[in-house]
């Protein structure tokens, strides 16, 4: 009578992340002059027929954060067997968030601001497809769309010490470019004129399609203005400036602070019409 030696089962893991496959690497050693023939894990899951594999070198995927117990048995052609039990710890997936400012004085840049976190570890590197083929690294980048007026669907995939990833898409929608227009009441000569500015975008741009001012600046000749009111009346005393006029609005849109000057260049860039 013969009697074998049974295999001495071992395996490793890469770190395991809750929703996201866990590798699983056979080390199991053979006896001199055997051969193992079988493998069979035990992932100590509840779930009857979807906690085990066969494989010598499966991947499975925890749904829920946790300690588990995984088990390995292994076979040899003669028969012999040997189970090797390791505990494994399920971390929690880190979560992918970010808020972007998008303003139509931008000339299509965005600034995009993190606020993914990551449950008892840090986030340690960002990943960014702003477009199509066009990508970026960092916590809180920027990025200049060609195109404005338009939607794009920005991708976010975070790494935390763990090693656990998470990924988010989110549309990033880029307003056009502010625009400024005034109307007037025709008025002779020596009789003062009434102006009245108006700011306009497009609903795409998330903002409403008429803004309201919170001020802006006139300019005739070399004489420069700035007004609270909605509109203003303005006497011309040089028929040259009557039919020459030179109008630039300088407006504000509430809350954000951006300067903008229409006919012209503004400290933010915008040149409006």
């Amino acid at each position: 009578m013969t009697i074998h030696n049974a295999p001495a089962s071992s395996f490793t893991f890469l770190s395991a992340c809750a929703e996201a496959a866990t590798q699983f690497t056979d080390l199991s050693l053979a006896p001199a002059g055997d051969t193992l023939v079988s493998w069979y894990w035990d992932f100590n899951l509840a779930s009857p027929g979807t906690d085990t594999s066969a494989l010598q070198n499966p991947t499975h995927t925890y749904i829920l954060p946790g300690t588990y117990t995984v088990s390995l048995t292994t076979k040899t052609e003669h028969g012999c067997s040997d189970t090797k039990t390791m505990p494994l710890q399920v971390w929690n997936k880190p979560t992918a968030h970010f808020k972007y400012t998008a303003s139509p004085c931008a000339n299509g840049l965005v600034q995009f601001q993190d606020s993914s976190w990551s449950y008892q570890a840090t986030v340690t590197s960002w990943n960014w497809e702003f477009e199509p083929y066009q990508y970026g690294t960092g916590q809180n980048p920027t990025h200049s769309y060609y195109a404005v007026d338009s939607c794009y669907d920005v991708k976010l995939m975070i790494t935390d010490l763990r090693g656990c990833v998470d990924t988010l898409i989110k549309p990033v929608c880029v307003p056009p470019q502010l625009t400024a227009t005034f109307t007037y009441q025709q008025a002779c000569f020596s009789q003062p004129m009434t102006f009245s500015p108006a700011a306009h975008t497009t609903a795409c741009s998330g903002l409403p399609d008429h803004l309201q001012l919170e001020f802006w600046r006139s300019r005739f000749g070399e004489s420069e203005q700035q007004h609270p009111e909605t509109s203003f009346a303005y006497l011309f005393r040089s028929r040259i400036l009557y039919h020459q006029l030179h109008h630039h609005r300088h407006v504000r849109l509430p809350g954000n602070g951006l300067p903008v000057r229409a006919g012209a260049c503004s400290a933010c860039g915008c040149v409006l019409l």
